[in-house]
């Protein structure tokens, strides 16, 4: 079974501070395109009728530039977003979520932590001017915090490598750094891309994401997190050749999509193989060389994590081969 421990020590230093992160000298016509993809996106802005500027979220709102000095983050990918941009002294409080994080809580210590729609009246107690927020999760909720004064910011939907880049440069713009959140966007991609370059389309092993609860076993398919970190890893992502989003899968359309690498959570490619039918699968095979195992911490961020995920996944799988290429 590949472990992702045996990866982690060499690449963890990788992991931080990627809005410092230099742009590299690069010839890959991919990695230019991602590049250029990125410089292109335009962030939609209006004009208020007290004549201030605004920048549009995700749900449609115009939400007002201003200084704003006690940010609320109520988004784990707004908390990791936060410490990339934003001063300490201006962020009123992260997501319990982050701070409870396995690898990477320490990073949110010395600060409230809150869930910002359940705890209404705890948040409004900080006396936030901004509530940053990923999706819509309770229209009825946001619209009692606006009710009460706060600006609410809506990111949108987590959906990979995209639309994480779009809420890098709104939340950049949202604390006054909006050259900083390009240059961030940059490098990420192009780091993202550099990943597996260099890996023929012919040696790139088929792959997919699985998790097995139970009796229930769920994959990922295009416009997904998961699927992008297996494309930059240099898999081809068989899941997302026929399914869109989060599928639940039946034993049968497992084994019809029967990759070579599953790339799984931590201690649950045992759970897979040890199924009398799924073992049959060629990850299973061969000690379960096939499976490559992640902390929750990292499979499931769809934000900067995805960086690291992508580069482990990609050690494992190719292992010295990913070198070799290069």
């Amino acid at each position: 079974m590949i472990r992702w421990l045996n990866a982690l020590g060499v690449i963890l230093a990788f992991a931080g501070g990627l809005a410092t992160l230099t742009v590299g000298q690069h010839d890959n016509e991919r990695v230019d395109r991602r590049a250029a993809r990125v410089q292109g996106e335009q962030l939609r802005f209006e004009t208020l009728a007290d004549g201030r500027r605004a920048l549009v979220d995700g749900s449609g709102r115009a939400i007002p530039l201003a200084d704003y000095q006690r940010i609320a983050s109520g988004s784990t990918i707004a908390d990791a977003l936060l410490l990339e941009f934003a001063s300490p002294e201006r962020i009123a409080a992260f997501t319990q979520y982050s701070q409870g994080n396995e690898l990477y809580g320490h990073r949110f210590a010395g600060k409230p932590r809150i869930d910002a729609l359940a705890e209404m009246e705890q948040l409004l107690e900080l006396q936030p001017d901004l509530l940053i927020v990923s999706v819509l999760s309770s229209e009825s909720r946001l619209q009692r915090l606006r009710d009460a004064g706060l600006n609410v910011f809506v990111l949108g939907e987590m959906r990979g490598v995209d639309s994480f880049l779009t809420s890098v440069r709104m939340v950049a713009t949202l604390v006054g750094r909006p050259d900083l959140g390009e240059m961030y966007a940059f490098s990420f991609a192009r780091r993202l891309d550099s990943i597996a370059s260099d890996l023929p389309q012919a040696k790139r092993k088929t792959g997919a994401q699985l998790t097995y609860y139970g009796n229930k076993i769920y994959g990922s398919g295009s416009g997904t997190s998961y699927h992008d970190v297996l494309s930059a890893a240099g898999l081809r992502d068989v899941g997302a050749e026929h399914y869109d989003g989060w599928p639940a899968l039946s034993i049968d359309q497992v084994l019809q999509l029967d990759p070579d690498v599953i790339v799984t959570r931590d201690h649950m490619g045992q759970t897979l193989c040890s199924n009398d039918t799924l073992a049959e699968l060629r990850a299973c095979a061969h000690g379960q060389r096939g499976i490559v195992e992640l902390p929750d911490a990292l499979i499931n961020d769809p934000g900067p994590m995805m960086l690291l995920s992508a580069e482990l996944v990609h050690r494992a799988v190719y292992g010295e081969q990913a070198n070799s290429t290069r």
